[in-house]
């Protein structure tokens, strides 16, 4: 027994040495974690109108749920012959101080009707006496625009009213999806490498999201870490209007999309690997969903989850160089948070 206590305790600092060396690596991992609505706290918006059902509209218009990003549907106005028609909502909206930067969400099918558009104007009203108006028609272009307008330095706006006038003989029509107000347009900066005009902040009940929104696809690459060869990434987000989801990483890439958006397919270098339909998981409008990508001894794994627990796998493909972690949408989504581990 005596000839083995050397050898125990030979074995017992090699163990000793190897959890020493693991606690090490362990303390040496780094972790990002950016939480959205914690991030921009200070942030809020100021929500004027979504033009969804339920808000007190007045006037001649329609409810329109396909052509909407924000929420279930826009509001879709006209004018017929030069005929004025004007859409009214008297809902008391408080303001708060250094809350200036306006934008409104509006959509114009194509360029006949944008030349059928003789004037698309806003009124905006603190009292009887005081109100803003404001000529929107220089502003528009076909497809989805995003109008900036000033708002007043008021404390509350009591009514706000959209007027819209065609030119003679002809039909003018525009759709109305998001009326809101921010305090600052600096942000996301410090998260994502490059600003699109298809970013905002949005404001629901106590959460602050970063909210995309656009008919195209947009890529976005993440200021840090600019590459990863070891460890995680996850991102979590709800999809309002989904079309496509892309997660990349190291030249490899899991997009999420067809029918019920639930058609898993892996990349590497833009060459498809593999497909596959997930069974439990989906990045359907309304569901929270999880994309996280592992890299370990130079392969991805590409997985999705609803819970942010049980990650279903959609697949693992060979990573070949280091390029930044990048988010790549088309629809509309609602971006909760980010977090990597490495």
């Amino acid at each position: 027994m005596k000839r083995y206590k050397p050898l125990l305790l030979q074995i017992g600092i090699l163990l000793l040495l190897v959890s020493l060396a693991l606690f090490i690596l362990e303390q040496q991992k780094q972790f990002i974690t950016v939480d959205f609505s914690r991030h921009y706290s200070a942030n809020k918006t100021i929500e004027l109108a979504g033009f969804e059902e339920g808000e007190q509209w007045r006037g001649n218009f329609s409810y329109d749920s396909e052509r909407a990003f924000e929420g279930k549907s826009s509001i879709t106005f006209s004018s017929w012959y030069g005929a004025k028609n004007s859409i009214t909502n008297e809902e008391v909206i408080n303001l708060t101080a250094g809350y200036a930067k306006g934008y409104i969400s509006v959509f114009i099918a194509d360029k006949k009707k944008l030349s059928s558009i003789d004037s698309l104007q806003l009124v905006l009203s603190e009292s009887i006496d005081k109100k803003k108006e404001y000529d929107l028609t220089p502003l528009l272009q076909v497809g989805w625009n995003r109008i900036p307008v000033v708002i007043p330095n008021w404390k509350k706006i009591t009514n706000q009213s959209f007027a819209i006038s065609s030119k003679p003989g002809e039909i003018a029509e525009v759709n109305l999806d998001r009326f809101w107000i921010e305090n600052t347009s600096i942000y996301t900066s410090d998260v994502l490498t490059t600003k699109s005009q298809s970013i905002s902040l949005r404001t629901i009940g106590e959460r602050t999201y970063v909210f995309f929104a656009s008919p195209n696809e947009e890529s976005f690459a993440f200021n840090s870490p600019q590459s990863i060869n070891k460890g995680s990434t996850t991102i979590s987000l709800i999809p309002e209007h989904a079309k496509r989801v892309i997660l990349s990483l190291n030249s490899t890439s899991m997009q999420i999309g067809g029918k019920n958006m639930s058609q898993c397919i892996l990349f590497k270098d833009k060459t498809e690997e593999s497909e596959k339909v997930l069974k439990a998981t989906s990045a359907s409008n309304s569901l929270y969903v999880f994309l996280k990508a592992e890299i370990k001894n130079g392969a991805v794994s590409f997985s999705l989850s609803n819970n942010g627990i049980d990650f279903e796998q959609c697949g693992t493909v060979k990573s070949s160089e280091k390029k930044p972690i990048q988010l790549t949408l088309q629809g509309s989504y609602l971006i909760d948070s980010y977090s990597a581990e490495y």
